[in-house]
């Protein structure tokens, strides 16, 4: 059940049955909302659409604010932007309008964003501790203590379906450690289960597969939450991967400092992302940094319009009864 709470509204809309009766991903549309760390206007949004074979299409590419400093970016609790300022400073935008308001992370600088499992809002720093925050970003935020382990520096802070943390700690570039981290009150602990491997700097945690899916450098890796090691790997990809997002159904968007956005289908063998069977890259803007979640945990959560026709028809109750039968992937 905790496989199926962690699935988006938007990835079920996705989701078809195939001859013999696997979950397999078709087409999807969609709007993603992403940062740019240079230049005035700063957080954007795109819509998507791939055709679920071989097409897809970023169209409406739309500036919404200009903040003094935007890194990762996540959804509060109210369907508001939370952003990483690069700085002392994290930001609450509103997606409607762009209008935005402050507050201090208490001294670390703010970069990647993600959503614990209790709502509070996570804002890691490169270097230095993580900070939390409330579910809406409304107030200051308190930063943690380390308590002990293997890395201190957090670069980005996934959680998977047992409610399990993990980060990265790459500083920039992408290679470096990744590991599990354990929350209790204002501290933090950590126990590291890679030691120097590439796509060590963002991530994300994927319902679909049951894996973290991490980025960084030229590489995209799929990691076991079982084991802690990575299982499977695209590699050879021009520039250096920041982080990205996935959609709880075989989709994946991985943003790239050099202005590229790789998309990747690997629908049809969640256990294997080297075994994609569609990846297609295109530039989406200059500066491009970090990618909202499209799904689970710091995800907006507002269905699409395709999503509620599926539920009228009566398709969700196909969807849950694969799902409860489906085993894990790894």
């Amino acid at each position: 059940m905790m496989r199926f709470r962690f699935l988006s509204l938007a990835g079920l809309c996705a989701l078809v049955l195939g001859p013999s009766g696997q979950l397999l991903a078709g087409p999807t549309q969609g709007t993603m909302y992403y940062t740019t760390f240079s230049g005035g206007v700063n957080v954007h949004k795109v819509d998507f659409n791939y055709n679920g074979t071989n097409s897809f299409a970023l169209t409406n590419n739309t500036g919404l604010a200009s903040i003094g400093g935007a890194d990762g970016i996540v959804f509060t609790s109210d369907g508001f932007l939370a952003v990483g300022g690069q700085g002392s400073t994290v930001y609450r935008v509103n997606p409607a309008n762009g209008s935005s308001t402050s507050q201090s992370t208490g001294g670390p600088a703010a970069f990647h964003m993600s959503v614990a499992p209790d709502g509070s809002i996570l804002a890691a720093s490169i270097p230095g501790q993580p900070v939390k925050f409330n579910s809406t970003l409304t107030n200051n935020g308190t930063p943690l203590t380390f308590a002990g382990g293997s890395d201190s520096v957090l670069d980005t802070i996934v959680f998977d379906s047992s409610g399990q943390g993990w980060y990265t700690d790459s500083s920039s570039g992408g290679n470096g450690n990744f590991g599990k981290v354990n929350f209790s009150g204002n501290t933090y602990s950590t126990i590291r289960t890679i030691t120097g491997a590439a796509a060590t700097h963002g991530a994300a945690y994927d319902s679909f597969s049951n894996t973290i899916i991490t980025f960084g450098a030229g590489t995209i890796s799929q990691i076991s939450v079982s084991t802690g090691q990575i299982i499977h790997s695209l590699t050879g990809f021009a520039g250096t991967f920041d982080q990205g997002a996935v959609d709880g159904a075989g989709h994946i968007f991985a943003a790239n400092n050099d202005g590229n956005l790789t998309f990747i289908d690997y629908s049809n063998s969640p256990g294997n992302l080297s075994a994609a069977q569609f990846v297609n890259t295109q530039f989406l803007a200059n500066s491009l940094d970090d990618v909202a979640p499209l799904s689970g945990l710091g995800s907006s959560g507002v269905p699409e319009p395709s999503t509620m026709a599926l539920l009228g028809a009566g398709g969700l109750s196909w969807v849950v009864y694969r799902l409860r039968r489906r085993k894990q992937a790894v």
